[in-house]
């Protein structure tokens, strides 16, 4: 574990590649015994150490040498006492989180619905992603037995596109509630459904002549 520790440390990615952390075999050892996650969360508890000496922000010491920076056990148990949102927007959580999203409005489990929603905003999901997921459960799932649910759904993903984050987590909060507590039908997703394997297993027959554009002179 202390190896992890250690590349969370020195990890190149922006924002950790600016700072050099200072800290004792204990301190990591501290870590290490404590969390048991994966590398991104020892990230997530020292990058917030130095960053809070705001002097050291400027965009203009950027290019500077980084500074050593010294994380003491005070830092470390104030660190560790914080509550950091796991979630890699890059990987299968992403796809796991929406998935959790989309089977709780299934499910008209709104609570369970509202708990998805903040994991993926708070961990920096972008919020049209979300809102773009919510347009398409609002018609699979909902459809119409409730036809104003997609008015909801492209309704929130404007208001989210004119606002963004944080302002609109309200709002997408509202769109989610109202799919998990609308009432349910997928009768047009099944239609569309057998639609799709009709044309991909059966020959397609040509326009009826009465259905056709322009008539025809017989």
């Amino acid at each position: 574990p202390i190896p992890s520790c250690a590349l969370a440390v020195s990890d190149e990615r922006p924002g950790l590649s600016r700072w050099r952390c200072s800290r004792s075999a204990k301190h990591s050892r501290c870590v290490s015994k404590t969390l048991h996650f994966r590398i991104e969360k020892h990230q997530n508890i020292y990058f917030p150490i130095p960053s809070n000496d705001s002097s050291n922000t400027d965009s203009s010491n950027l290019n500077r040498s980084p500074k050593i920076v010294e994380v003491s056990g005070e830092c470390l148990k104030t660190a560790l006492q914080r509550n950091h949102s796991l979630f890699d927007k890059d990987g299968d959580q992403h796809y796991d989180l929406i998935s959790a999203l989309h089977k709780s409005i299934r499910g008209s489990d709104v609570n369970a619905a509202l708990y998805w929603l903040g994991r993926m905003l708070e961990g920096g999901e972008k919020p049209l992603y979300i809102a773009r997921r919510l347009i398409r459960a609002s018609s699979e799932d909902i459809g119409l037995a409730d036809p104003q649910a997609l008015v909801q759904a492209t309704t929130a993903y404007q208001a989210c596109h004119m606002l963004g984050m944080p302002e609109c987590n309200v709002i997408l909060a509202q769109a989610v509630a109202y799919l998990a507590l609308a009432p349910k039908s997928i009768a047009v997703y099944q239609a569309y459904k057998s639609v799709q394997q009709c044309i991909e297993t059966e020959r397609c027959p040509p326009v009826p002549i009465h259905s056709e554009m322009h008539q025809h002179n017989l």
